[in-house]
């Protein structure tokens, strides 16, 4: 017994994580098994797990490929308005690929450093601001959760076909303006 035939294509991990996250995408967290992945890509489940390892660790990878690079701002950008910039693209991933985000939801161990990351730079900006100390956690929180809530929402709701808009990365930005400007 040896390893499972090539595909004509080649297997790769890239082939995999492309099709993991199309399948995550189409439907959902349950379907991402490695029998499905190996039926799309003709090959075996074992040849599967032979390039990406177990399950978690290949929702680890499809995280930290979908989440690379996030709260990076540009360099002239700062305070209030770097921190709109970085939560306006991590709300757009989170659109991009809401299934991702609800599988970091219900399993707090694939929670990317970059999102901790995310989340010290709303606390570091909130106390920069005059609330009260006891209150920082509340704030971190209430923007945090107001930033998943919409973009969950939005990817519910990207519109219809007769062209009427769905909710828009636009409306979470003015939502975030108003919450940042109250904190002064």
């Amino acid at each position: 017994m040896g390893r499972p035939a090539k595909s004509k294509m080649g297997l790769s991990k890239d082939r995999i994580y492309a099709q993991a996250m199309l399948l995550l995408d189409e439907s959902g967290e349950q379907a991402v098994t490695f029998r499905e992945l190996a039926a799309r890509l003709n090959v075996t489940a074992m040849a599967i797990t032979h390039h990406v390892g177990t399950r978690k660790e290949l929702f680890g990878q499809l995280i930290d490929q979908a989440y690379d690079g996030v709260g990076e701002a540009p360099e002239p950008l700062k305070g209030r308005e770097a921190l709109v910039h970085v939560l306006e693209d991590y709300c757009q991933r989170v659109i991009a690929h809401p299934a991702l985000m609800q599988s970091i939801l219900m399993d707090s161990s694939l929670m990317p450093s970059p999102l901790l990351r995310l989340t010290d730079q709303i606390r570091h900006f909130v106390e920069s601001t005059p609330c009260e100390k006891e209150e920082v956690e509340t704030l971190v929180n209430l923007i945090a959760d107001y930033t998943h809530g919409f973009a969950i929402s939005a990817a519910a709701n990207p519109g219809d076909a007769e062209g009427a808009p769905g909710v828009r990365v636009e409306d979470y930005r003015r939502g975030l303006e108003w919450v940042l400007a109250k904190l002064g």
